[in-house]
C-alpha cells in the first residue's frame, strides 16, 4: 500500500489538489491488481490549521507502484508527502 497525503492551509485548496493527484494517478497508474482509493478526509483532517487529505493506492506489486507514483513527480512537491507500506493509514 501507498499513502499519499495531500496538505494545504486552505481546506478547498488541498481538496482540489487531491481530486487532481487521484486522478491523474487513476490515469497513468497502469499496474495491473492495483486500486485507488480516493481522495478522502484523513482520519485526523486538520492539525494546527493544515487540512490533510488522503489518497491510498493498494497494490501486489508495491515496486513497480512505487517506481509509478514517482514517475507523476508527485514526490517533488512540499505540499505532497508519500508513505510507501505505511504502518498506519491516519
Amino acid at each position: 500500500m501507498i499513502k499519499i497525503t495531500i496538505q494545504g492551509s486552505d481546506a478547498g485548496k488541498a481538496r482540489r489538489l487531491a481530486d487532481q493527484a487521484a486522478a491523474d494517478i487513476k490515469l497513468h497508474l497502469t499496474v495491473e491488481a492495483t486500486s485507488v482509493i480516493g481522495p478522502f478526509p484523513a482520519p485526523v483532517a486538520k492539525i494546527s490549521n493544515v487540512h490533510r487529505m488522503h489518497i491510498l493506492i493498494k497494490t501486489q506489486n508495491l515496486p513497480a507502484a512505487t517506481a509509478a507514483v514517482r514517475e507523476l513527480g508527485l514526490p517533488a512537491r512540499g505540499d505532497i508527502v508519500i508513505d510507501v507500506d505505511p504502518q498506519s493509514v491516519l
